[in-house]
């Protein structure tokens, strides 16, 4: 079990390090979520970046 867990710790940690450097998240529902506040931040006119 061990084992198991650590590799999928690995897994995680370089799955986190790609959507770091994409900019996007994980779960597809996150991303919908991330794209709503986006559209809301542009039509109130402020940048995240």
């Amino acid at each position: 079990m061990t084992k198991r867990t650590t590799k999928m710790e690995e897994r995680e940690k370089i799955e986190e390090e790609k959507w770091r450097k994409t900019g996007r998240k994980k779960n597809k529902e996150e991303e919908k979520s991330w794209y709503k506040q986006i559209k809301r931040i542009k039509s109130v006119g402020v940048k995240l970046f």
